[in-house]
């Protein structure tokens, strides 16, 4: 069985397929419970039997280094994660196979050349910030959209930003080679060839070491492309402060090219919506905004004055039922208050049921019933609990709540209360 460091995805990074055979297979257990749960689910598949297979060689990439696990097939079964444990190489896929079994594998191309282009790529970036700006990166992550290097700072420049990204992408212009060779683990400690320690967990097999011509020379199990041309370009983001520390985010490749083509028509859209050329973008968006507001502010007056108007002219036209039923969509708690104490002050013993919320679209909404009759007031609540699966509290004679859906408001409306 080849052993982590010789595999056939660490020796031909590009190699998609691969026939090999089936070692052992058996049902996962709690015992890889973290790697069940870590796993890749088939599109459609909710409750999956997951087994763990060792092959004689394999194609799918283990998690390790900082780069997630493969995912593909082997035969027709699906495989949704590829762990490493000392350095034997586990599969776990979807459905068994039988030990003695010849399979062909197959990854899942796309998902590896990102990784590729993004695992390369930090090993640049992290070099080029380290020659450039003397800081060493603690660690990395690479995440669904985004990756990043922590730097032991708190704060970096737009200018070091930009120099650190302009030496980058002139090292990816220049087509800069990329070679992966493997060596002793006494000439990997040569203190003249690296300065990245070698694993603790290497045993006394060859080490891997991923060579960025004139740039860097570390060990790494991952995969990595050929040729830094093949990143395309570096487009740093943003850093977040992390105690004394920062995150600087980045994408390489294809990452780039989706987030300016994601950026781009996004853009686009705003310009067509707010009514103005990209490069006043903000100014426009920052008018609308003030727009907004100032809006908000006359209709909350305006309907304040509607609340006092309206609650005196319910109050002088209760019906002889003693139930007030009004819903306003645009309403809010503070209107609805207004009217609820005028129709109080006006006739005590009546019920006000007042609503608010979309609709017509069966929203959520707010609803208030006030009352001076315990009995009546009881009966209102224990109604809106039940048919409009209201939640919400009593405080002197009135209850508020929320309302999730205002499709049974219909029937709500035509109880007795």
């Amino acid at each position: 069985m080849k052993l982590a460091g010789d595999l056939a995805c660490q020796h031909r990074c590009y190699l998609q397929t691969l026939k090999t055979k089936i070692l052992n297979c058996v049902e996962a257990s709690k015992e890889h419970s973290a790697w069940t749960k870590a796993a890749v689910v088939p599109e459609g598949e909710k409750d999956v039997k997951w087994h763990v297979i060792q092959t004689q060689d394999t194609v799918l990439f283990p998690e390790g280094g900082g780069q997630p696990f493969d995912t593909g097939f082997i035969n027709d079964a699906f495989c949704g994660n590829v762990q490493r444990k000392g350095m034997e190489v586990y599969h776990l896929i979807n459905k068994p196979i039988a030990p003695d079994t010849e399979v062909e594998m197959k990854i899942d191309w796309p998902r590896r050349i990102d990784h590729m282009q993004q695992h390369t790529g930090q090993h640049l970036l992290t070099s080029i910030v380290e020659r450039e700006l003397n800081l060493e990166t603690m660690c990395w992550g690479m995440g669904k959209d985004t990756s990043y290097i922590q730097l032991p700072v708190a704060k970096l420049s737009e200018e070091q930003i930009q120099k650190v990204e302009d030496i980058c992408n002139e090292y990816i212009r220049n087509s800069t080679a990329v070679d992966i060779t493997n060596r002793t683990k006494e000439e990997s400690n040569d203190s003249t060839r690296t300065t990245k320690t070698v694993p603790t967990d290497a045993g006394s097999g060859t080490i891997r070491f991923v060579n960025l011509h004139g740039i860097d020379d570390s060990t790494c199990c991952g995969t990595h492309v050929s040729n830094l041309a093949q990143l395309q370009l570096l487009k740093l983001l943003h850093f977040e402060p992390k105690g004394n520390t920062l995150r600087l985010f980045f994408v390489f490749g294809n990452r780039a090219i989706q987030l300016l083509h994601g950026t781009y028509f996004r853009e686009r859209a705003l310009v067509k919506t707010v009514g103005t050329h990209a490069e006043d973008l903000n100014n426009g968006v920052t008018r609308m905004k003030k727009t907004a507001a100032a809006l908000k502010k006359q209709h909350a007056e305006a309907l304040k004055d509607l609340a006092v108007e309206l609650a005196e002219s319910l109050s002088k036209n209760i019906p002889d039922c003693g139930r007030v039923v009004l819903h306003r969509d645009d309403a809010d708690m503070p209107f609805m208050m207004t009217i609820a104490d005028k129709i109080m002050e006006a006739n005590p013993s009546s019920i006000a049921v007042l609503t608010q919320g979309d609709r017509k679209s069966g929203s959520e909404g707010q609803i208030l019933l006030a009352s001076s009759s315990e009995e009546r007031l009881s009966k209102a609540i224990e109604q809106a609990t039940t048919v409009l699966s209201a939640k919400g509290g009593l405080n002197k004679g009135k209850w508020r709540g929320k309302i999730p859906s205002l499709k049974p408001l219909k029937d709500f409306e035509k109880l007795e209360l």
